[in-house]
């Protein structure tokens, strides 16, 4: 025997917030009393159900059934009471399929025919408000706002907040999978308090699930767009990675003279740092002054920060950062990471001081920043209190904190300190393995590089592009060509990852350094991308191991043609002639380096001093302690020559790119 119907269960209806002190809803629910004799055939239990929902809908209630609205349920289905009533978990919504009859293999298809029969039926009003308020934290978002429309149609006139529940979370890509085949036929919605908020909740879950194009499907749909709208949208792009897309969705909404606010300005900021228009970005801080709403809102100060930053601005950044009043510490980490992104480390570490004398807490993020500016610097000391820090605060070392002091003990000449954070790290996905397989590399450890990254192969992570630079480079410092080759090779057939220049760079490093000179010439004209000036560095390198040096002149010269404001070039070139004593040839091109005007870079090296990072460049007096500085030096330059031991200075120059 079957029967059709709404089938309620719970201790006491008042409890859910919704049914409370409705004499409509309660009669309707006398109704129902006939279904009473077996209330267990479909109830589930909620106890593995969390948060606001539970207690919302619940309240002291442990238990309580689904409702099914004007479907068939066959009194001989009977499912567990502890199956979850979350809608998109399969164990539930194959529950749901058993008892429409529906024969669906994917949860989504079964979700979706559920969403379907629920938003078509014929309902009356009481029974629909029953179903909002019953329903509305297990449909998916787009069947419960169809539901709404449907209830909003009989009371045109509802005030704000009638309903308790509304489209005020992000649904999981199980959910969205029903609501994004019910996009088409959603028309012109009328703009009520309630499918505003719904709809802007939907843009803002479409696009944090990665569905940006429904998002704006959804957005397109909504006839008087608000400032929550328009900032939705942005975000969502931003969140996307499709920031031009954001910027024009800024510009149609100043078109139309929408309010913007501060979170607007915040996404707009972000779009503009990520594809580097300061210009843009200049704009928006200058419309932002001019609104009247600085001196500053921490969110937008710190957002400018970082637009500056990303835009290669770095002055400009400390400028806003030192006008914000008040700072917390995503201002300071903000900062912090500008800096690094724009190769100022020094500055960097200088910013991570102040903000532990103004006692602002670092979060991992910030010393992730700081862990890299270390690194770059050849830091050690600093970055070991780094990790001190870390453990005497008892701050959890994630992926991108562990991998951080990974690559900071590598690049500052611990090795085997990178290799104990290795170890201790208690889930690796590809970047920390990437991180020490670099440091062997480094090191000079390419078989315990190579037998580390067939490690990972063994334990299911599969490499990314970085990785295989790692390797490729570790075969082409312990001149491992054999296997270079072959994990070159296999990089598109069982990697699936096509060879970037880079790969290509690290192929022709190893090809040259092994003397395979033709083969890394003739690997360089079969290039499917044009070839960098890395690339033939690597190669000119090569030659002048090798002493092949009509083929190093002909690059030579090749690289002064695509970079000729480049001062190494030239410098590589003068030495390359004077080396095969072409010396008319080593002063044309000296002239010629003259002529143009490229002045040469002078090198600049770092070293650390009782926690303090003291920076050098070539002929600089500007060290306070410049002068005993050069004495020392001087001194050692004449033991050397008293012991005949002259610098070689051949191979100096290979390292320019």
């Amino acid at each position: 025997m079957e029967k059709s119907g709404l089938l309620i269960s719970a201790r006491n209806i008042n409890q859910i917030p919704c049914f409370s002190g409705d004499s409509r809803t309660q009669k309707l629910l006398s109704k129902t009393s006939k279904f009473r004799s077996s209330p267990s055939r479909l109830e589930f239990s909620l106890e593995k159900l969390r948060g606001p929902a539970k207690r919302n809908l619940l309240r002291s209630t442990q238990h309580s059934t689904c409702c099914f609205l004007g479907v068939t349920v066959p009194h001989s289905i009977e499912l567990s009471q502890s199956e979850p009533t979350i809608l998109g978990e399969p164990s539930y919504v194959h529950g749901v399929a058993k008892i429409l009859k529906i024969e669906a293999t994917e949860t989504s298809d079964a979700a979706s025919e559920f969403v379907r029969r629920l938003v078509l039926v014929d309902l009356d009003p009481a029974t629909a408000k029953l179903a909002i308020g019953f329903l509305g934290p297990f449909l998916s978002a787009f069947g419960f706002l169809f539901i709404l429309r449907i209830v909003m149609s009989w009371y045109p006139k509802l005030p704000v907040g009638k309903f308790p529940f509304v489209i005020a979370y992000a649904p999981t890509e199980p959910l969205l999978i029903p609501t994004r085949k019910l996009i088409p036929p959603l028309g012109g919605v009328d703009v009520t308090p309630v499918v505003w908020f719904g709809l802007n909740s939907l843009v803002s879950a479409f696009a944090n699930s990665g569905y940006v194009d429904f998002a704006r499907k959804v957005f397109d749909e909504i006839m008087l767009k608000d400032t929550i709208a328009w900032t939705a949208m942005i975000d969502g792009y931003l969140r996307n990675d499709c920031a031009a897309e954001a910027l024009e969705c800024f510009l149609e909404m100043r078109l139309i003279n929408v309010r913007v606010d501060e979170m607007t300005v915040v996404s707009v900021l972000g779009a503009a740092g990520m594809v580097g228009d300061v210009w843009f970005g200049r704009w928006v801080h200058g419309f932002y002054v001019e609104s009247g709403r600085v001196h500053w809102d921490v969110y937008v100060g710190s957002a400018l920060v970082d637009m500056y930053s990303k835009c290669g601005y770095c002055d400009d950044a400390f400028s806003v950062f030192n006008e914000m009043p008040v700072r917390n510490v995503v201002s300071w980490s903000v900062m912090i990471a500008g800096y690094v992104q724009c190769n100022r480390f020094n500055d960097a570490v200088m910013v991570f001081q102040d903000m532990l004398l103004e006692e602002v807490e670092p979060s991992q993020y910030t010393l992730t920043s700081v862990l890299t500016a270390c690194a770059q610097l050849g830091g050690l000391n600093l970055g070991r209190w780094v990790h001190g820090y870390i453990d005497m605060n008892k701050l959890e070392v994630n992926l991108t904190l562990g991998t951080a002091l990974i690559d900071m003990y590598s690049k500052c000449g611990s090795i085997q300190e990178a290799f104990s954070v290795f170890e201790t790290m208690p889930i690796k996905d590809v970047y920390p393995w990437t991180a020490i397989i670099n440091g062997l590399a480094m090191h000079g450890e390419a078989l315990a590089s190579l037998r580390l990254f067939y490690k990972m192969l063994n334990n299911g992570v599969r490499p990314n592009e970085a990785t295989l630079i790692g390797v490729l480079s570790a075969c082409s410092h312990g001149g491992l060509v054999d296997e270079g080759r072959e994990l070159f090779g296999s990089m598109s057939g069982i990697y699936h990852i096509e060879p970037k220049v880079d790969h290509y760079g690290c192929m022709v490093d190893l090809l040259g350094r092994a003397g395979h000179l033709e083969e890394a010439v003739k690997l360089i004209k079969d290039m499917p991308m044009e070839p960098t000036p890395g690339v033939w560095g690597a190669l000119f390198g090569a030659c002048m191991i090798h002493k092949d040096y009509e083929l190093g002149k002909q690059i030579g010269e090749h690289l002064i043609k695509i970079q000729p404001c480049h001062s190494g070039r030239y410098i590589l070139l003068a030495n390359l002639y004077s080396t095969c004593y072409s010396w008319e040839a080593a002063a044309h091109t000296r002239k010629l380096m003259k002529g143009k005007g490229v002045g040469k870079t002078p090198g600049c090296s770092w070293i650390e001093l009782n926690g303090v990072i003291h920076e050098f460049v070539t002929f600089d007096s500007s060290h306070a302690e410049s002068k005993s500085l050069y004495a020392v030096l001087d001194n050692i330059v004449s033991h050397s020559k008293f012991a005949n031991c002259v610098p070689d200075t051949n191979l100096l120059m290979f390292d320019i790119d």
